[in-house]
């Protein structure tokens, strides 16, 4: 099955990464990347209250706005860079999301898992979260005025697709305990239902910015996958963004 059609194909979600019964950030003293020095941090079960109403301004926890010279580390390293009004978080040297935002909306451009999978939208289309939003508040992108757009590893668009997705702000959590490193921080939930897909979660954090993800059975929300990211790394993980598409 070609990743097109598997990332279109809801059975796609459930062949990712082993089950997590909590929330990790797990990582061996080693060497990764750029020389970053890591040390191990043990199982983090995340506390659930969240806060209800009022309205959030999301870029204030999209965007690492305290710790820019720092990266954070769980199943690999996570690292944001912003040009203008752009941010791309790097997974590694070839696999980042790239983002930007226009005053309303925060969108996704661009997602790249090395050559093997790259997909984006077209701008300012993909709407991953209004800059501001309430609690409880859904946005949905329709798959009639929404495609998802393929690309070859020269970034070369090569097929579309309609695509749509429903992204809510689920919840906003003043104290939210991380552990590892980061400990409690104020964060904010988001909930991404892909339609005909798995849900997942995104959690980000006021202090750090994207700290967290999650897979969830559609039957009943229980988690499936997850991974945190809790560990500070002992020096920037650095990308060239003139070299990536």
């Amino acid at each position: 099955m070609s990743e097109r059609k598997r990332l279109l194909d809801p059975r796609f979600f459930e062949q990712k990464v082993p089950r997590r019964d909590v929330l990790r950030g797990v990582v061996s003293a080693a060497t990764v990347g750029a020389g970053l020095i890591l040390t191990a941090s043990q199982p983090v079960e995340i506390a659930r209250n969240p806060e209800a109403g009022g309205v959030v301004n999301t870029l204030d926890y999209f965007i690492n706005n305290y710790h820019k010279d720092r990266s954070l580390v769980g199943d690999h390293v996570l690292s944001q860079k912003i040009v203008d009004k752009s941010s791309f978080y790097f997974k590694d040297r070839v696999s980042f999301e790239k983002h930007t935002w226009n005053g309303e909306n925060i969108c996704l451009e661009l997602d790249r898992n090395g050559d093997k999978r790259i997909y984006g939208f077209a701008a300012g289309s993909g709407i991953w979260m209004k800059q501001r939003m309430q609690i409880g508040e859904p946005n949905v992108v329709k798959p009639d005025v929404n495609e998802i757009r393929w690309y070859n590893k020269n970034c070369e668009i090569k097929d579309t697709d309609p695509y749509g997705f429903t992204n809510t702000l689920e919840a906003h959590y003043p104290r939210f305990d991380v552990g590892g490193d980061l400990g409690i921080q104020e964060v904010i939930q988001l909930r991404y239902q892909p339609h005909g897909g798995n849900p997942e979660r995104y959690y980000y954090s006021r202090e750090w910015g994207w700290i967290g993800w999650e897979e969830l059975n559609p039957s009943n929300d229980s988690v499936k996958h997850q991974s945190i990211f809790n560990k500070v790394a002992s020096k920037k993980f650095q990308i060239q963004v003139d070299k990536v598409c």
